[in-house]
């Protein structure tokens, strides 16, 4: 009867365990995800200095630093940091906001190259052919 209790407790312990390193490895995922989002957005805007802006209307295409390898560093950067938050604080309302961000930012996406493309015909064309919207 002893052993059988102990082997309870030893189980129960490991469970518990097990339980509370799967929090912290989501803590530590989501804390990863804050700080890339935060680290590439800093990045894009740091790259892009005056020519950073919410609305369309860049007055030059920029295609080097980290645009070199995303069309948008900055957005990228926001899907992360969102979802990195949405691990943090899981909820219901947290989840409606983070689900009804993802199509509006697609949206904007598109108003944004439509305008890029508009204003810098086929540089912009080459550029988004050989340069992923959100990455690799």
């Amino acid at each position: 009867m002893l052993a059988l209790a102990a082997s309870l407790l030893l189980l129960g312990a490991t469970i518990d365990a097990a339980l509370q390193a799967a929090e912290v490895a989501l803590a530590v995922v989501s804390a990863g995800l804050i700080v890339i989002g935060g680290w590439l957005r800093a990045a894009a805007m740091r790259n892009l200095g005056a020519q950073f802006r919410t609305e369309a209307g860049a007055e030059q295409l920029v295609t080097t630093g980290i645009h070199a390898l995303m069309r948008h560093p900055s957005e990228l950067g926001l899907i992360c940091w969102t979802l990195g938050l949405l691990l943090a604080a899981p909820g219901l309302v947290a989840g409606v906001l983070a689900g009804a961000q993802l199509p509006l930012l697609l949206a904007r996406l598109r108003i944004e190259e439509t305008a890029l493309a508009e204003r810098f015909g086929d540089r912009w064309r080459r550029y988004a052919s050989e340069t992923p919207r959100l990455g690799v």
